[in-house]
């Protein structure tokens, strides 16, 4: 049995098809620049507090999708979008004529919600005590006084 050492049969790293100008992946990674391109652009002229809730989508055609995280935001960042087509236009790199906003939330990054429960402060904790000791059900006054007790500064 012989065996054959043809370079053509042995897998070629990712980098380089990535470096390769005339591969198959040169369309896409343009299109990847285009659309990050298009993001930084859009969080530039969105601002810190709009930019944040909106991601571009796509790019087809000189159509640019935006994808905002809720219709409230939706409804904001469209009020945006002339702002946004003059941006883009003065820019020039990048082909587009419309912007369309949908919602939806794919690829959005947030921060994941916090499960711990915050500490109560020295007046909530003082009210839940005083709620306790006028309550006469047992297990009502046993539940508010454990609530109290969720302070997170010592009692002065």
């Amino acid at each position: 049995m012989k065996i054959n050492l043809n370079r053509s049969r042995f897998p070629i790293r990712f980098a380089r098809l990535l470096e390769s100008r005339s591969g198959r992946l040169t369309p896409l990674l343009e299109r990847v620049r285009l659309l990050q391109r298009a993001e930084h652009l859009l969080r530039e002229t969105l601002g810190v507090d709009l930019g944040a809730h909106c991601r571009a989508g796509g790019l087809t055609g000189g159509r640019l999708v935006l994808l905002a995280d809720s219709p409230v935001w939706a409804t904001r960042i469209r009020y945006a979008v002339p702002a946004l087509l003059e941006r883009l236009e003065g820019e020039g790199d990048i082909p587009v004529r419309e912007i369309q906003v949908r919602v939806g939330r794919a690829s959005i990054a947030r921060e994941p919600a916090s499960r711990r429960a915050r500490p109560l402060g020295e007046e909530t904790a003082r009210n839940l005590r005083e709620t306790a000791e006028a309550v006469g059900d047992e297990a009502l006054r046993s539940a508010l006084l454990r609530l109290a007790r969720r302070r997170g500064r010592p009692e002065s």
